[in-house]
């Protein structure tokens, strides 16, 4: 039996070629990796934030080995001269591409990396390559401006028009960055909107696929039915009879689970 199966399983591979794969995540549901630790993703969030050493995880299933395009859609604060650069590691340790995330979030920008995946479960991180900045302490040389001998000391307290006011000590907002120590780092943030990996087209479908795949799931007709459709002109067929509902609901419990690991269609049918 389980020679049969073997058989019959590479006889599907052959025949049954599959289809270009879309994985698409909202920067929410990436897991982030925090201090050692694994932060769940959210199912129903939007974006997500990567801050300093932070990574932003995930896992697709890669059906053919191939050229992969990875789209990021993020943005962030441009804090000074050097744009924060996202790393994409595809694998366990292979860095797959960088890009400069200059887009703000007022305007979030796309960014692509492709690079060659094998087929199988891929793991997938966003990495921010430059996660600090280090203040630079203004030279007191510099800090203070050269009076003459005999310049009148000023009113430290006294303001010339059009000064701002001085901030009530009691609402006063944290020191920015340029008021930072020198020896304290200053970690680099970017907002993650959407990963999105795309896969090779797909190959052309064999004389037996076509005959086999009677029904294709669009904007109309939703995988499971385009299955159903699909299961009941195979179990016609392999049976000799009409198969019964229990039989094609056996058949689609099967799809589902393939289905909810995200493989392509042609492969969850299969």
């Amino acid at each position: 039996m389980e020679k049969y199966l073997v058989i019959v399983d590479d006889v599907l591979d052959r025949a049954i070629r599959p289809g270009q794969m879309l994985v698409q995540r909202t920067g929410a549901q990436l897991d982030a990796l925090i201090d050692n630790q694994i932060v769940p993703g959210k199912e129903d969030g939007a974006e997500r934030i990567i801050v300093g050493a932070t990574q932003l995880l995930t896992t697709f299933p890669a059906p053919v080995d191939g050229l992969y395009t990875i789209r990021v859609r993020a943005a962030s604060e441009r804090v000074d001269r050097e744009p924060l650069r996202l790393a994409v590691r595809v694998g366990t340790s292979a860095i797959a591409g960088e890009v400069r995330i200059t887009a703000n979030p007022k305007q979030p920008g796309s960014y692509t990396v492709s690079c060659k995946i094998p087929a199988g479960k891929t793991n997938l991180a966003l990495i921010v390559a430059n996660p600090l900045i280090q203040p630079k302490a203004q030279p007191k040389s510099q800090a203070k401006e050269a009076q003459p001998k005999d310049a009148q000391p000023k009113d430290p307290k006294a303001r010339k028009p059009g000064d701002p006011q001085p901030a009530d000590k009691k609402s006063a907002s944290p020191a920015p960055m340029a008021e930072l120590p020198a020896d304290v780092p200053v970690p680099r943030s970017a907002i993650i909107y959407a990963v999105e990996v795309t896969g090779p087209p797909a190959a052309q479908a064999s004389e037996l696929q076509r005959r086999l795949f009677v029904a294709m799931p669009d904007k109309d007709l939703p995988k499971r039915e385009a299955a159903r459709r699909i299961a009941e002109t195979f179990a016609r067929r392999a049976y000799r009879r009409p198969p019964s509902s229990e039989e094609i609901e056996v058949l689609l419990k099967v799809f589902e689970l393939a289905d909810s690991q995200e493989e392509v269609f042609s492969e969850s049918v299969k």
